[in-house]
């Protein structure tokens, strides 16, 4: 572990791969605001997991019917994307610690597959 696999962070393989993350944000920025819009946004999820919390607490107290409501629609709009955001988080330290800067390759692919279903549409 601890070895980057990159001579230069100036290199084009460094590079290369910075613009595979820019690039990766930006179908999830974009998929949080069209496909997934009905959902929480995946892009700020610091505050969504407080919110949750907060919802969650509510839920399980004495607040009024109505904010016990509201609490759980919120609820239900936010639980997916933060229980992905978790399990994504598990599995890139998992994958770190086992494949160290290789685990990237798993994104990577995924994300090609993503493309060529897409563009099969």
């Amino acid at each position: 572990m601890g070895r980057s696999l990159f001579v230069s962070g100036n290199g084009v393989s460094a590079i290369a791969v910075g613009l595979v993350g820019v690039l990766t944000m930006s179908i999830q920025n974009t998929a949080a605001r069209s496909v997934f819009a009905r959902l929480t946004p995946s892009t700020v999820m610091t505050g969504n997991v407080t919110q949750l919390v907060m919802d969650l607490v509510d839920m399980g107290t004495r607040a009024p019917a109505a904010a016990a409501a509201a609490a759980a629609g919120r609820v239900h709009k936010a639980w997916p994307p933060i229980a992905a955001f978790a399990v994504g988080s598990l599995g890139g330290g998992l994958g770190y610690a086992h494949a160290g800067f290789w685990a990237l390759l798993a994104h990577c692919a995924a994300l090609a597959a993503l493309l060529q279903l897409l563009r099969k549409q």
